[in-house]
């Protein structure tokens, strides 16, 4: 009869019980997981775009800048993400086929008022004035942008994801 010897009170920080060829188990206390999960959390943005090629390069770019990014093409699909996931901030085009941007907008503000939305569009005139001023209104990016000029506005609105740990490093 095999017994498991007891074991030591959990301390602050992490454990690993890893023995060779035994596999492992490890244990990580509140404070010490929300340190290493934390800054991802921070970095974390939706990326939503009709456009194919914008949609990519608005992704390489962000992730390049050290964010972690979740991209569709569907509006539909960015709800989905809404509803199951938490992102700092949201960049999405206004004017898509199957709904505009104000339904994501409005889902944003609904499920998660603490995340950032920016709205990139070539036609400002035809945001509803909602999106324009008060309580609701969100940074407009227009198109044509320059990814520079969009990275810039991603910091301002949203900020500047935080150093990785092995960019610390380096």
């Amino acid at each position: 009869m095999h017994t498991t010897p007891p074991r030591a009170p959990f301390r602050a920080g992490w454990e690993n019980d890893a023995k060779p060829g035994a596999g492992a188990t490890c244990r990580l206390d509140a404070l010490t997981a929300l340190a290493i999960l934390g800054p991802a959390m921070q970095k974390k943005l939706l990326v939503v775009d009709d456009d194919i090629v914008a949609l990519k390069a608005t992704s390489r770019i962000l992730q390049a800048s050290g964010y972690d990014v979740t991209a569709t093409t569907r509006s539909d699909e960015a709800l989905h993400f809404l509803e199951r996931d938490k992102f700092k901030g949201v960049i999405c085009d206004y004017h898509m086929p199957d709904q505009n941007g104000s339904v994501i907008v409005s889902a944003v503000h609904h499920h998660h008022p603490e995340t950032k939305v920016l709205l990139v569009t070539g036609y400002r005139e035809d945001l509803p004035d909602f999106l324009k001023t008060g309580k609701h209104a969100v940074r407009v990016v227009d198109k044509p942008f320059t990814l520079q000029g969009l990275l810039q506005a991603v910091h301002e609105e949203i900020g500047v994801p935080a150093p990785s740990a092995s960019e610390k490093k380096a």
